[in-house]
């Protein structure tokens, strides 16, 4: 390049068609060539304030982890109130939102509005991030569909269900939440201890089925349903 000029204003063209990045790496600001591949992830930032660019580039790279105000006021470098401002400021253009993790309730991160926070932050798929507790509706819910399934099929794999959930309630979009076979097996379990349903072991001894229970258990009034987190 002729002059420092020049190189800036290339530097800048390249930065609003969103095929370069920049942010602080300590004291060094940093220059990040965008893949094609991610180009349609960043065309959003052409129509963003600078200060707005640097922190929802902080809040993209974070992924479903989520970032906390202090780590983005690091690789920004932007003062308390510019970062308050632009954090409000994408929240209400809905892209990002914040959420506070399972394992520090005090601790607001963020994280890009179309993405769900890592299962093992939120205390899994059946935690309510709205209101901090266990989704007790969704469990029943699950409960349900699960203990009818069994009934009417008789015999029924955990991954059997867990298909059932994805076509009947996944993709037409009555549930808005993925589930793990892991996920399926505590719903089980709740069932069981509910002496719904019972395991039935196959003669190979390799695959648990679970069928209808007629069994009537004593009323311990311990509680009603157990900790999903417990093994």
């Amino acid at each position: 390049f002729e002059s420092d000029q020049v190189l800036s204003q290339a530097i800048n063209g390249l930065i609003q068609k969103s095929r370069l990045e920049l942010f602080h790496q300590g004291s060094n600001l940093v220059f990040r060539a965008i893949a094609e591949t991610d180009l349609a992830a960043h065309q959003i930032l052409a129509d963003l304030p600078h200060e707005e660019a640097l922190v929802y580039q902080s809040v993209d790279r974070a992924g479903d982890n989520g970032i906390w105000m202090g780590t983005i006021r690091r690789e920004t470098s932007l003062a308390a109130p510019k970062l308050k401002k632009a954090l409000k400021a994408l929240q209400l253009k809905k892209l990002i939102k914040s959420f506070k993790s399972f394992g520090s309730k005090s601790k607001l991160l963020y994280i890009k509005f179309d993405l769900q926070p890592n299962k093992k932050l939120c205390g899994g798929v059946f935690w309510d991030l709205t209101t901090n507790t266990y989704d007790v509706a969704f469990v029943n819910i699950l409960k349900q569909f699960f203990s009818g399934k069994i009934s009417s099929k008789i015999h029924a794999t955990a991954e059997e269900l867990r298909q059932d959930y994805i076509t009947e309630l996944r993709e037409p979009g009555l549930a808005q939440v993925d589930l793990e076979l892991e996920d399926v097996q505590k719903i089980i379990n709740i069932l069981i201890y509910d002496g719904d349903v019972e395991p039935v072991i196959t003669s190979s001894g390799d695959t648990t089925m679970y069928k209808p229970s007629y069994l009537v258990l004593p009323e311990l009034k311990i509680a009603e349903v157990p900790c999903i987190r417990c093994p």
